[in-house]
């Protein structure tokens, strides 16, 4: 990364920050049971997750790709990796828990025990079923959604790479923001893209090439927005700025405006002012980075985990067990990217015999 402070650490530590509370407005999101609170906006912390995912893949991978250092294949690879160590944890979780409750309840036949056995089958390579009844693109678990949406921008954005300029960049993000607009107007939010349905899958495509692509963008331009910028804006108003749009409630018929403001302006921004040099560290900045680091085991943990942990969470009062669950599922977060997710990351490297290729 471009700045002093990002080649010591290879870290934004503000970015790191925005992703981890994102992660924690998707959590509360998804166990509002657990805190009696609808932060409405918050499904727009997805949005997030792939215009920072477009920012990092930029800097880590856009020279090895021009120049010829990783192939389109290799960066496949690299970025199933990435991703494969804790999303087969959860899914196995999440697979016993609920293979467990069909033993228990005796309420199956052989039918929804191979129905279940290929859903299984088929999120384990990243990819949707459908399951009567269902309509959730990924039934066991349901924020695989943007997983299987980020895999398909990453894999374009391998193919044309090496011809990817600025103004196709631009063409690609502009035709992505259209398709975005027209379903968020026709939907009435954006809260859309993990159900089956032609415009769920528009719009789960629109999102996730907008934001992927216009991360890659900012990625360019964020050492001339900081020396312009020169720290007159605090790396803090962009966290309060996020927290803020994400907290807000409905609007009702303007909520398409909302989104789209917000998308396409307001995080563009904070993505730029959080990516700004740190001059210098700080405990409050090196909890950003265990939040970062947070973030996508708890991204696709929470809900495996909020069904293992329901029972025992009923005797703690609202919002109390909220609270409770969340530090847990934080605490166990950060264990598991740091004992198991990263340890198997770097042996399956090691397999590939790309010891020199460092993990996105």
């Amino acid at each position: 990364m471009e700045t002093k402070n990002i080649a010591r650490k290879g870290r934004f530590e503000f970015l790191d920050g925005i992703r981890g509370l994102a992660a924690i407005f998707v959590l509360i999101r998804h166990t509002g049971g657990l805190w009696n609170v609808e932060f409405f906006h918050s499904y727009l912390a997805v949005d997030i997750f792939f215009m920072l995912s477009g920012f990092v893949i930029a800097h880590a991978y856009d020279e090895r790709i021009n120049n010829g250092t990783i192939s389109i294949f290799n960066f496949v690879q690299v970025r199933v990796i990435r991703l494969y160590p804790v999303y087969i944890f959860s899914l196995l979780l999440i697979s016993i828990f609920l293979f467990g409750q069909m033993i228990v309840g005796k309420h199956f036949n052989s039918f929804e025990l191979m129905q279940f056995a290929s859903m299984v089958a088929l999120t384990a390579i990243f990819l949707p079923s459908h399951v009567r009844g269902d309509n959730a693109l990924f039934p066991i678990n349901g924020p695989y959604w943007s997983l299987f949406f980020e895999l398909i921008a990453n894999f374009v954005y391998a193919v044309i790479c090496p011809k990817l300029t600025k103004l196709l960049n631009v063409l690609i993000v502009l035709c992505a923001g259209v398709a975005m607009a027209i379903i968020a107007f026709r939907n009435g939010d954006l809260n859309i893209g993990f159900s089956w349905g032609l415009k769920s899958i528009v719009g789960g495509l629109s999102r996730s090439h907008f934001g992927f692509f216009l991360g890659l963008l900012l990625y360019k331009y964020h050492v001339a927005f900081a020396c312009w910028c020169k720290g007159r804006v605090s790396h803090w108003f962009s966290i309060a700025a996020v927290v803020a749009i994400l907290a807000c409630p409905s609007f009702g018929t303007f909520n398409p405006w909302f989104d789209l403001l917000a998308i396409a302006l307001v995080f563009p921004m904070c993505v730029l002012i959080a990516a700004q040099p740190v001059e210098s560290e700080s405990k409050l900045t090196g909890t950003l980075v265990l939040l970062g680091a947070a973030s996508y085991p708890l991204y696709v943990l929470h809900i495996p985990m909020a069904k293992v942990l329901n029972q025992g969470l009923k005797y703690f009062p609202i919002p109390l067990g909220g609270f409770v669950f969340a530090a847990i599922v934080i605490a166990f977060s950060i264990w598991l990217e740091r004992k198991y997710d990263i340890p198997l990351r770097r042996k399956m490297m090691a397999r590939l015999g790309r010891r020199k290729i460092t993990m996105g």
